[in-house]
């Protein structure tokens, strides 16, 4: 299962989106989706729903045993 930053990048890349076009949409810097692509930034619940919105994607939280 790939990480939840890698699938971001992978998305983002998709919808040929640069970092910064990313980042604008969701009222961020660039510097906040590189390091949230690299897995050094904790995501609030609303940043997630952002990009999950920009990015055309359903936004799906669940505790797994």
């Amino acid at each position: 299962m790939k990480k939840l930053g890698e699938q971001i990048q992978e998305l983002r890349k998709q919808k040929e989106l640069t970092q910064a076009e990313l980042a604008k949409k969701i009222g961020t810097r660039q510097s906040d989706i590189a390091r949230i692509e690299s897995g050094q930034q904790n995501l609030t619940t609303d940043t997630l729903q952002k990009i999950a919105t920009v990015l055309k994607r359903d936004l799906k939280i669940q505790f797994v045993k």
